[in-house]
């Protein structure tokens, strides 16, 4: 394995010298990899660039709109800022790696249905679980996402169609991708799925992004395709948007689920049953991702890094 690694390493970093590259299978080799990108800094860089894209983009999209506030500016902000963040985060991937070669996997053959359906299964019983926990919010810091992504079809585009396409570009695509062949696959979801969550701002979508993220990370890492990833967000936000656009005002959107139930015994024995999936589901995945870490190449036998 250490023969395998070091080929890795020289072949995704072909920035190091080769004198340094043949100790890649030794712990210096090691340290090297680790230093590698995304550091620390190249990911709150990333960050950073958002946050002033986003700044820039609404300040220029406001005034050339004579300061209206709609579901058009809100499309233009969003597509600019992370058309900006993506170009930085692949300019620096580029400049820091070396290589573009391990990330943004767009790939049909890796579409599974059958994992995209399980992954939509989780996420179902993620938010049933999380539920309680976003009860702990003011109600009021949500209300103002409800009424952008109410507010028509400029607004539904960017929820149902761009936001998925380009927040998976950028963080499952670059971001986990990287961080996986860093640090290992669990850490790579984790990582990315924490700032995903950081960056939508609002409590209540930190904490439901965070934990959407570790699923969508987890079918990304699976099936290497992006577009399942895609799917996923896709279906996620387009349920989120359509029940609060079609239901009415104090509709089935805006009551708990507990609420709906009503029997309590029925309402818990659900929760228990979402909570026994998804821990059944984290023990599976970790299983897996350490028997996955290394599989023999079909035609040589050799060991290869996943």
């Amino acid at each position: 394995m250490e023969q395998h690694d070091e080929r890795d390493i020289r072949e995704d970093f072909p920035q190091i010298r080769p004198e340094v590259g043949a100790s890649a299978g030794n712990s210096a080799g090691r340290s090297l990899l680790r230093k590698g990108f995304p550091t620390g800094w190249d990911l709150l860089a990333i960050v950073v660039v958002f946050l002033l894209s986003n700044l820039l983009m609404g300040m220029v999209v406001i005034m050339a709109f004579g300061g209206r506030l709609d579901g058009q500016v809100t499309f233009i902000t969003y597509a600019g800022t992370f058309l900006i963040t993506i170009a930085f985060a692949l300019l620096l991937t580029r400049r820091r790696a070396g290589t573009l070669n391990r990330i943004m996997h767009f790939s049909w053959q890796g579409l599974n249905p059958a994992l995209i359906l399980w992954g939509l299964i989780l996420m179902l019983a993620m938010n049933v679980v999380i539920e309680p926990l976003l009860d702990l919010f003011p109600e009021e810091w949500y209300e103002f996402i409800k009424d952008q992504i109410t507010s028509g079809g400029w607004a539904t585009i960017t929820a149902v169609v761009m936001a998925p396409i380009c927040e998976e570009i950028l963080f499952r695509g670059i971001i986990q991708d990287s961080l996986t062949y860093k640090r290992g696959p669990w850490s790579g979801i984790l990582i990315t799925s924490a700032i995903f969550g950081a960056i939508h701002g609002i409590p209540q979508q930190v904490v439901a992004g965070f934990f959407l993220g570790i699923i969508i990370g987890y079918i990304y890492w699976k099936t290497r395709s992006l577009w399942s990833a895609i799917i996923l967000h896709g279906i996620n936000n387009a349920l989120a948007t359509f029940m609060n656009l079609f239901d009415s005002e104090g509709g089935l959107a805006d009551r708990p689920l507990r609420e709906i139930i009503g029997d309590p015994t029925r309402y818990w024995l659900l929760y228990a049953g979402c909570a026994l999936l998804l821990v059944a589901a984290l023990i599976r995945g970790i299983v897996v991702s350490r028997k996955a870490r290394f599989e023999k190449e079909p035609q040589s036998g050799k060991l290869r890094r996943i």
